[in-house]
């Protein structure tokens, strides 16, 4: 392929005579020696195809049209067989279909060419990444896209994995393999594109991503940042959480910029059913009695390593200056989820050093309180106790604000060198009520982009095939804006 290549360099400087002349010296090789494997396994005939494609757009750039239309059905034969059978990465681009005579149905289908997608995590469980993605594999396109999951985390039996596994084309539990395992498995699986649903966080496992077992890697949703990996092409971003032309620099990939939140959100199989609500008819009693139903109610339900102690001291200052108010936060180690009901040796520790702190700062035991983890459905109810949600100042929050925005709790969060709003709005109750009403009674809120799933996935479908298409045509990487 590479007197392919240098036909392709002389195509990009218009000397078609000379692409022509190499492209037909590379075809000859490719006919000589039919059984050659070539790099990025393409195979002679899948080779050959991609050559043709070349010759057929240079010829008709040089007005050459000896040949040129039986050229065009070879080739179309050829591109229609591959794309049924193997999916092959090679074929003609939307514009390509442009130049000929073909069928609306035949640019359709060029068009739609068909997309191998993997999304590949160890939180397909009952988690926070999961119960945002299942709103891409409830309304993806599944006409023109496949959808793969690939899960290397452990199967904890919950219904939100079972509805990802009945959702999406294929899935695969990757829990037992290797890393070179595994990378086998998603090639075989002939993926384009592979959504790197983990990253650097918890149980990631970046060495199956770094034996590239698609042309395209993807940092998304889950590490909120750069990877730093020369093996990832893509970060999925919006123009909010990455100015382009403050941080794009920041990033070892390149951005693909969504018009609206990176993060998608769905809310469709969570929400409490009245069963729910009456099987725990004492949530509320409980929540305000730790919350303390005395005053204002201030809360943070993100995870306790996102607090410093700066923070904690603007909490406490924050505290002093609002009357009764109390601060509620997630307890670290403590869970009510179903009949289990446990408490860890390090959240009590935890605990004791956040209290020990609040004292310390003027603030009694009794206005910093903890409560315990509880099924999602519920927890969405039980952000009707508080008042207002403090975000954490460096790592902010991202599914717990949305949870809460889609709750109807007020969420203020640190979008430049100050943190003064948070007494403004304790200390303005007409202001936070207004926020209240807005959040809670108006619907024209929760059909904010933010919650907008169906919405969201065509916008991320359509950034898939933004990659896929400059890959085909460039093999390289640009930013990208959908």
């Amino acid at each position: 392929m590479a007197m392919g290549n240098v036909g392709v360099a002389y195509e990009l400087t218009k000397d078609i005579v000379s692409a022509l002349s190499w492209y037909e010296r590379a075809l000859h090789e490719i006919v000589s020696s039919p059984d050659t494997v070539y790099p990025d396994g393409l195979t002679a005939q899948m080779s050959f195809m991609h050559l043709m494609v070349h010759i057929v757009r240079a010829k008709l750039s040089a007005c050459v049209w000896a040949n040129a239309e039986d050229e065009f059905s070879l080739l179309w034969t050829m591109v229609t067989t591959l794309q049924t059978a193997t999916d092959a990465r090679y074929a003609f681009t939307p514009f390509d279909s442009l130049l000929h005579a073909m069928s609306p149905l035949d640019r359709r289908s060029v068009a739609l060419t068909s997309l191998n997608v993997g999304y590949l995590s160890y939180d397909f469980s009952d988690h926070p990444t999961t119960h945002l993605m299942e709103g891409i594999f409830a309304t993806r396109e599944r006409g023109s896209i496949k959808t793969v999951a690939f899960g290397y985390g452990r199967d904890d039996g919950s219904a939100v994995r079972q509805r990802v596994i009945d959702k999406v084309d294929r899935f695969f539990d990757l829990s037992t393999a290797s890393f070179e395992e595994s990378a086998k498995m998603i090639r075989a699986e002939h993926i384009h594109i592979l959504m790197d649903a983990q990253g650097h966080t918890r149980g990631g496992r970046m060495q199956i991503a770094a034996a590239r077992p698609a042309p395209i890697v993807v940092n998304y949703l889950v590490y909120p940042g750069t990877s730093g990996a020369p093996f990832v092409d893509y970060v999925i971003v919006d123009k909010y959480v990455v100015p382009p032309a403050e941080l794009a620099t920041a990033f070892t990939e390149k951005l693909v910029i969504l018009p609206n939140c990176y993060q998608v959100n769905y809310y469709d199989q969570i929400l409490a059913s009245s069963e729910t609500i009456s099987r725990r008819s004492d949530l509320w009693d409980i929540a305000k009695h730790e919350g303390g139903d005395e005053g204002f109610v201030f809360v943070n339900f993100n995870k306790i390593d996102k607090l410093k102690a700066s923070l904690f001291s603007t909490w406490m200052s924050t505290l002093r200056r609002v009357p009764r108010s109390s601060l509620l936060l997630l307890d670290p180690g403590r869970n009510e989820l179903g009949d289990d009901v446990t408490e860890s040796v390090t959240s009590r520790e935890i605990k004791k050093n956040l209290w020990k702190e609040a004292q310390a700062q003027g603030i009694s035991r009794g206005r910093v309180r903890f409560v315990s983890r509880i099924p999602k459905a519920e927890h969405l109810l039980r952000h009707h106790v508080g008042g207002l949600f403090l975000d954490t100042f460096i790592y902010g929050a991202h599914s717990t604000a949305t949870d809460a925005l889609y709750a109807g709790l007020p969420v203020i969060t640190l979008a430049g060198d100050s943190f003064a709003r948070y007494m403004y709005l304790a200390m303005t109750p007409s202001v936070l009520s207004r926020l209240q009403r807005r959040l809670r009674s108006d619907k024209a809120e929760l059909e904010q982009p933010l919650f907008r799933t169906k919405q969201h996935t065509q916008h991320l479908e359509q950034s898939q095939r933004l990659m896929y298409e400059v890959y085909s045509l460039t093999n390289r990487t640009f930013h990208l804006v959908v």
